[in-house]
């Protein structure tokens, strides 16, 4: 569906008959296209990693331009950075986290039926201790 932006930044679907002249159909979203605008409104649980390390990258220019000039940053630029900081450091971690589930999962599919085994009567022999029973047969 063609789209028109209009001046002010609204994106609007247009519908189009053949032979006619276009309509509006619907407005669909308001593109925020102001990188400052965005910085300074940010949101971390409507963003991404990609979002978060755009920001930060352009943050860290804003805040590196005042640095030159001798002027101080805004207190506000200053608290959003910290804040990309934190959660871009998080978001990374819980990545890798998932990933390191994933490896794990793929490594114990790939254990020998031995090892399995000897896992299995280690973990059975550890519950019993704590039962007080005798130890159960692996198999049984």
């Amino acid at each position: 569906m063609p789209r028109y932006v209009t001046e002010d930044g609204t994106v609007v679907n247009w519908k189009v008959n053949v032979g006619t002249v276009p309509t509006v159909k619907t407005k669909s979203y308001k593109r925020s296209g102001n990188m400052l605008e965005q910085l300074r409104k940010f949101n971390k649980d409507n963003s991404n990693l990609e979002d978060m390390m755009a920001l930060s990258a352009f943050g860290k220019s804003i805040q590196s331009e005042y640095v030159s000039r001798n002027i101080p940053a805004p207190e506000w630029l200053t608290g959003v950075l910290s804040t990309l900081g934190h959660e871009i450091t998080s978001k990374t971690r819980d990545q890798l986290e998932k990933r390191k589930r994933e490896l794990q999962a793929q490594a114990a599919g790939l254990e020998s039926a031995e090892t399995k085994r000897a896992r299995i009567a280690r973990e059975l022999a550890e519950i019993d201790s704590q039962l007080g029973g005798a130890p159960t047969p692996v198999g049984a």
